[in-house]
């Protein structure tokens, strides 16, 4: 099941079917929304949570680093 966070501007949503704990996302998201979260998930990874969505700018970084199509950034209607 998907976990999606949104904020007036920006929608995150986390595939845990998906993901891998492999930290990519997290790696490459140049204003640091993403963290690791500190405990272990059903199928016994560390998936990404969101740690500051207001500091998301839609840059999609996460999402196209993300070899599993795991997480996905979509703009939020107004």
């Amino acid at each position: 099941m998907p976990i999606i966070v949104t904020k007036s501007t920006f929608a995150i949503q986390i595939n845990y079917e998906y993901c891998t704990g492999c930290g990519i996302c997290i790696h490459f998201c140049p204003r640091d929304v993403l963290e690791k979260e500190n405990r272990l998930n059903q199928r016994g990874i560390y998936p990404p949570n969101v740690l500051d969505l207001d500091a998301c700018t839609g840059c999609r970084l996460c999402e196209l680093y993300c070899g599993n199509f795991a997480i996905a950034v979509t703009k939020t209607p107004r």
